[in-house]
């Protein structure tokens, strides 16, 4: 019996993540106002539909094995050292127990010694409108949600 993976069964009818052009087309059709910052990101500026949040469309396409995908992410918070080690397992837990189509990434800020801690989704090139739409409201709703609870005085 040939066991195939589910990946091998998407559908490549739209090509919204294709290129920058096709990008732009997409978030002017949705209505989202957005800039492209220095290094070619599409940066969707919050609104009421995005809690408020920016949430970056990456210029580049990264590849795995016969599969471009895009970065679809959210800055949460930037914190130190002492506090990510606090922090990280937390969100390993989350990213295993809660997480549906993206996850909790760390960046070092090494000129500030800082973390940042951002949620990202990786969109396969050939995702469908619906699910790039829900990709950018679940970076914007995970990372605002991450911001209150890690800022409870704001």
């Amino acid at each position: 019996m040939l066991l195939l993976s589910p990946a091998l069964f998407l559908s490549c009818s739209t090509e919204i993540l294709v290129n920058s052009d096709r990008i732009a087309s997409f978030l002017e059709e949705e209505s989202l106002e957005y800039e492209i910052d220095n290094e070619g990101d599409f940066r969707i500026v919050g609104n009421d539909s995005f809690p408020g949040r920016d949430v970056w469309v990456r210029g580049h396409m990264n590849r795995s094995a016969d599969v471009d995908v895009r970065e679809i992410f959210s800055l949460s918070a930037k914190v130190n050292g002492s506090e990510i080690e606090k922090i990280a397992p937390v969100l390993l837990v989350d990213n295993t127990q809660t997480r549906v189509i993206g996850s909790w990434s760390l960046v070092k800020d090494d000129e500030r010694d800082v973390y940042l801690i951002l949620y990202t989704v990786k969109a396969p090139v050939c995702a469908e409108r619906e699910y790039i739409l829900q990709a950018i409201k679940e970076v914007a709703q995970a990372a605002a949600v991450l911001e209150r609870v890690l800022s409870p005085e704001s």
